[in-house]
């Protein structure tokens, strides 16, 4: 039987992320001549073993698969994956490395995104490239495993890889992908219910005529600037743009409130669930998850990919710099030019 050759992306960090390192693994696999497979089996948004990416989105006009299973692979990129289970958090069994300064591995994500630019029109760059990139950050196997397998498991992340790799699979993960918004568009779909859910909640709502929508990220990870100049600058861009509707999104009730006492009838929001978030957990994705609730799961993804989509399709759209949520939303809005950071208002 004949080997596929594939890349089989796993998912970590956040939904927004996740589609991003989608598109990414997109363009990597069209590169390199892969198969696509998308495991978000973790257990992040829906209970671990259930594949979130397929229940709430689709491949399209690209070679892809729905199940690993309908793949033929005999050697895989890292090696260990052979002797691993598939359909797994890739957290199981590997732990990151990476710089501890964040501005300094900032730096150096732009710096080896401007290197893989020039690395795509000569090989030998390319290959020293990705080597050079696995020094500052990778994925390794965890101690207690090292042993077991005699292999440390290195291997760099998704942007970071080679082009020339021999495997019939590669494994693919990463949490600061490099992509292009015409991929993640053209080949990124909401499936059909769910398509149909978002249609109907901007339809009830007529969030495609006259509305600003705003995302604003205020638990776990929080990444929000001056929320008493945002809102006074927005009271005045609605007066001069002639907008009836404030559509918010956000994770965090008391931000609900704030918007509530301000813009009153005006403002809409999804009847949502908002946690109030642990110590230590990231965000309201990762309190489901530790909750162990499989329906809490699945009402706050569904909840959020409507959010996210709906965003899309409002008149002007104010996303959250540093959340890559609403990055998404702007990706997919119908007017780009109508996007910006609300921090930037």
């Amino acid at each position: 039987m004949k080997n596929d050759r594939a890349l089989i992306v796993k998912g970590i960090a956040g939904l927004g992320n996740r589609l991003r390192c989608v598109a990414a693994a997109i363009e990597y696999a069209d590169k390199t001549g892969r198969t696509i497979y998308i495991d978000w089996n973790d257990g992040m948004f829906l209970p671990e073993g259930m594949n979130a990416f397929n229940e709430y989105f689709e491949i399209v006009d690209f070679p892809s698969v729905t199940k690993v299973e309908d793949l033929h692979i005999a050697s895989y990129y890292p090696t260990v994956y052979s002797d691993l289970p598939m359909n797994s958090s890739i957290y199981n069994y590997f732990e990151k490395r990476q710089m501890e300064n964040r501005l300094i591995r900032k730096g150096m994500h732009y710096l080896f995104k401007a290197a893989h630019e020039v690395g795509r029109k000569n090989d030998p760059v390319d290959n020293l490239v990705c080597k050079a990139s696995q020094i500052y950050q990778s994925f390794v196997l965890h101690p207690n495993l090292q042993k077991k397998y005699s292999d440390s498991g290195k291997f760099a992340f998704g942007a970071h890889l080679s082009r020339f790799i021999d495997a019939d699979a590669v494994i693919y993960c990463d949490n600061i992908p490099f992509y292009h918004s015409d991929t993640m568009v053209k080949h990124i779909h909401m499936k059909k219910n769910i398509a149909e859910k978002v249609d109907k909640f901007v339809s009830k709502n007529h969030l495609d005529n006259k509305t600003v929508g705003c995302h604003v990220r205020a638990s776990g990870k929080k990444c929000y600037g001056d929320m008493d100049r945002f809102i006074a600058r927005l009271k005045k861009f609605i007066k001069e743009n002639g907008i009836e509707k404030v559509f918010l999104c956000t994770d965090n009730s008391r931000i609900e409130e704030k918007f509530k006492t301000v813009f009153n009838n005006r403002l809409v929001t999804q009847s949502k669930y908002l946690p109030n978030i642990n110590k230590g957990e990231t965000g309201i994705h990762d309190y489901a998850m530790h909750s162990k609730d499989g329906e809490l799961q699945k009402r706050l993804t569904e909840e959020a990919i409507i959010d996210m989509f709906a965003l899309a399709k409002v008149d002007y759209l104010f996303y959250q710099f540093g959340s890559t949520f609403s990055e998404i939303s702007s990706v997919y809005h119908i007017d780009r030019s109508r996007c910006k950071s609300w921090m930037s208002l």
